[in-house]
């Protein structure tokens, strides 16, 4: 056996049990019907996605609370934690400290700037089929997220400029404000 083939088949291998793992953790988008075990949850202003077993036992908890004491607080229902394999192609990928500017000759200031990352189909067989299942299930998110019928979805999936495929598009949680 070649050592080309025995690298293949280890990193296959270790594909495959990153996998396994994923899917032990139920919330791996790269299978179909993931949105039918989340929800969209209202806390507040703030819509949450959550599992539907977190909702409910966030409604539960809350139903014992007394309205009429002082320091209740309503209990919101844990975020779901959504994972996909991708894969960064560096046409799109901005997400360094600076985000790449190159200065306001581009238009816009630095403090403008929003460093981002766009996820494609992985290469590897062990995930590119389950690329599909992830831009899917990202779809019905995103549609029962939509609060009319007017409103334009963009942002969580682009298309690429090189070769029109749709993409998943990141931004770092630490460049929010």
């Amino acid at each position: 056996m070649s050592s080309s083939t025995a690298s293949e088949g280890y990193l296959t291998e270790t594909l495959n049990n990153a996998r396994k793992s994923l899917l032990k953790k139920g919330l791996y988008l790269g299978v179909p019907g993931v949105m039918s075990r989340l929800e969209w949850h209202r806390v507040g202003k703030v819509h949450y996605l959550s599992t539907a077993e977190d909702v409910k036992n966030a409604l539960a908890r809350n139903a014992e609370l007394d309205p009429n004491a002082p320091s209740t607080e309503v209990e919101a229902p844990s975020y779901a934690v959504l994972s996909a394999v991708v894969f960064i192609p560096p046409e799109d990928y901005w997400l360094t400290s600076d985000g790449m500017w190159r200065g306001p000759e581009n238009g816009f200031a630095f403090s403008q700037v929003k460093p981002t990352c766009t996820g494609a189909a992985p290469r590897h067989p062990v995930f590119s089929d389950d690329f599909a299942s992830v831009l899917s299930n990202m779809d019905n998110i995103m549609e029962d997220a939509r609060t009319s019928s007017d409103t334009e979805m963009k942002g969580t999936i682009v298309k690429s400029r090189s070769t029109g495929e749709r993409k998943l598009k990141f931004r770092h949680v630490l460049f929010e404000v």
